[in-house]
C-alpha cells in the first residue's frame, strides 16, 4: 500500500505575467506543477494553484 500526500499552494502574481498550465513554478528551491490559473480583473492579478512535485 502506498500513501500519497499532496501539498497545494496558491501563488498570486500581477497580470503582466504570461502563464500557462505547462509551466512549472520554482519557489524556495521546490518545484510546483500548475493545477489552475484564475485571473482576477478586479485586483489586476492572477491566482495560480500549484501542487508540490516530489521528485
Amino acid at each position: 500500500m502506498e500513501i500519497v500526500n499532496t501539498y497545494n499552494i496558491t501563488f498570486t502574481v500581477r497580470n503582466y505575467h504570461s502563464i500557462n498550465e505547462s509551466m512549472r513554478i520554482i519557489w524556495k528551491g521546490k518545484y510546483y506543477r500548475i493545477i489552475s490559473i484564475l485571473p482576477d480583473k478586479y485586483k489586476q492579478s492572477t491566482d495560480i494553484i500549484g501542487e508540490l512535485i516530489n521528485e
